[in-house]
């Protein structure tokens, strides 16, 4: 999401990628257009960037492949050109930092679970 809720609802990247795996396996184009910001098109490479993290891997922002596939169509798509911003890895750092500090002060102020009486 861009614009001004984006912080509200912000895309984890790791949810991006519980969606893209089962695609991939199954041969489905998956394409993620953007990270959430008040701006559009920014972070077009953080799910490239998070399953490197998740392998291990400190990757270059600025090679890392882009997760953006077609389906295959009768008429010829335009050649893929590459549009929007890539996260720098300070940007991605802070934007990942950001979702676990909101996800921990989410889980803090949770109230505990009530019983359910049968």
């Amino acid at each position: 999401m861009s614009g001004p809720l984006h912080a509200k609802h912000k895309m984890e990247m790791a949810w991006a990628a519980e969606v893209h795996d089962p695609c991939r396996a199954m041969e489905i184009p998956f394409r993620l257009k953007q990270s959430s910001d008040i701006y559009t098109e920014l972070g077009i490479n953080g799910l490239s960037l998070h399953h490197a993290g998740k392998a291990g891997h400190e990757a270059d922002p600025s090679t890392v492949p882009l997760i953006r596939e077609y389906p295959e169509t009768a008429l010829a798509l335009l050649p893929f050109v590459e549009h929007g911003q890539r996260f720098i890895r300070a940007e991605y750092r802070l934007y990942e930092e950001g979702y676990k500090a909101k996800a921990v002060a989410a889980t803090a102020g949770a109230r505990p679970s009530t019983p359910v009486l049968a």
